[in-house]
């Protein structure tokens, strides 16, 4: 089962890589005693940022001539965040001026904070019953036939991946937010806002633990679908409070569409979990300044019978009939994506919200529901970590049968690599 892991693992990163950029400060080691200049190269993908390869610092790498990938090992290196394996191989050795360059097959070195507690087995749950403590175990890579070259996870001084470089540090009136800003074609385009989820506690993590707002930055979806994308952060469940920093972000658009950046016809917001909240409280508040909205695994509290609760102190607004009747006279597009076997974001939640929006007559062009099977899981994420919990679950609209897993509730990530999203959400016009 580990091997299969291991090889999965690499499908996932080799197949799915998306550009990304450097790793937030925090994430890196508050401590290197031992003066080695350490840098890590990664890619992300649906589980975290994997590992490309390192560079040492050396002053003459001449020295070091001969050596190759046989001779060295990797030790501890993270396939999820509870399991570690001594598996993985160095696959290349150059050399540049200054430097020992080592290409390896991937392996964990960032996973997302924002899973189940079930998933974080080894590590104890906060007040949300979530887990933001994952370590990439004690990480060693050595050289059997030179010790200088040797290292661990704490002498790694500089971390960088694809794409997340290629987001810029943004704040509007207070509120900070990750913004790409695609090639300039000489014409107005459109603009993605992607919320978070509750477990997002870190600046930065809105982008390096999830894949879905990075994909949009892909040079793959940039060449066919060239836009912007803002990834406001939140901090962890704050996201349905109003503390202003949803009409911040909307300013920042609205500089963007000013100046001509931004087409005022093609403004999208996608959310996950939480961040669907958030996505549906952009509508209620902005009547018709949205274009399309692609919600993931969230919904309202239900009442006993299965009809939303429109008073729910939390979230009632933003689902309340006046909301919803808003988001149908203003023609916006919605689709509702659901992982079937979600245990928390359970089915029922987006169909009462589904079938609301039928009943106010919002034509199916406009209104999509879009669901996973454990199987559809697996195969957009290319791996294979979901394993069969004999609770059986069945899609409410569609009736497709599945089981319940503690994984299913993030379909942001094998939405990440769902063309059909993508390929939906940028023919969505005013």
């Amino acid at each position: 089962m580990k091997k299969t892991a291991l090889t999965l693992l690499a499908a996932t990163v080799t197949v799915c890589a998306l550009a990304a950029s450097a790793y937030a400060a925090e994430d890196v080691p508050a401590e290197n005693n031992t003066g080695k200049e350490v840098t890590a190269y990664g890619k992300p993908g649906a589980f975290g940022i994997a590992a490309s390869g390192f560079t040492i610092a050396v002053d003459d790498p001449a020295q070091y001539f001969g050596l190759t990938a046989e001779d060295f090992s990797i030790k501890n290196a993270a396939i999820t965040d509870t399991s570690w394996s001594d598996d993985f191989k160095v696959t290349d050795v150059s050399f540049k001026e200054g430097l020992v360059i080592l290409d390896v097959e991937p392996f964990l070195l960032s996973c997302s904070r924002a899973d189940f507690m079930f998933w974080n087995v080894n590590k104890e749950p906060d007040e949300n019953g979530l887990c933001f403590d994952f370590a990439p175990g004690d990480l060693e890579i050595t050289c059997a036939k030179n010790e200088e070259l040797n290292f661990t996870y704490s002498d790694i001084t500089e971390f960088h991946t694809d794409i997340i470089d290629d987001f810029t540090d943004e704040e509007s009136n207070g509120t900070p937010y990750k913004l790409f800003t695609p090639a300039d074609t000489g014409e107005a385009l459109p603009v993605v806002v992607w919320n978070h989820g509750g477990g997002c506690s870190e600046y930065g993590r809105q982008i390096i633990d999830d894949p879905f707002a990075a994909s949009f930055a892909s040079a793959h979806t940039q060449k066919y679908f060239p836009c912007y994308v803002i990834a406001p952060f939140y901090n962890a469940k704050a996201v349905a409070e109003d503390s202003g920093d949803r009409a911040n972000i909307v300013a920042a658009i609205q500089e963007l569409i000013d100046a001509g950046k931004v087409d005022p016809d093609r403004v999208y917001v996608c959310g996950q979990s939480y961040g669907f909240i958030t996505s549906f409280t952009y509508l209620y508040e902005n009547p018709g300044f949205f274009t399309a909205m692609v919600a993931l695994n969230g919904g309202p509290t239900l009442n006993e019978d299965g009809s939303i609760l429109e008073d729910d102190p939390m979230w009632g607004a933003a689902y309340n009939h006046d909301a919803l009747q808003m988001i149908a006279d203003n023609g916006t597009a919605v689709m509702l994506v659901q992982g079937i076997g979600d245990p928390l974001s359970t089915p029922d939640k987006f169909e009462a919200v589904y079938n609301e929006l039928k009943s106010l007559n919002v034509p199916d062009p406009k209104l999509v529901w879009h669901s996973y099977t454990a199987e559809q899981f697996d195969y957009l994420q290319d791996c294979g970590f979901s394993e069969d919990s004999g609770i059986p679950a069945v899609d409410p609209i569609t009736g497709a049968e599945t089981y319940v897993s503690d994984l299913f509730h993030n379909s942001n990530r094998p939405g990440a690599y769902d063309t059909y999203i993508k390929t939906w959400l940028f023919v969505q016009h005013k």
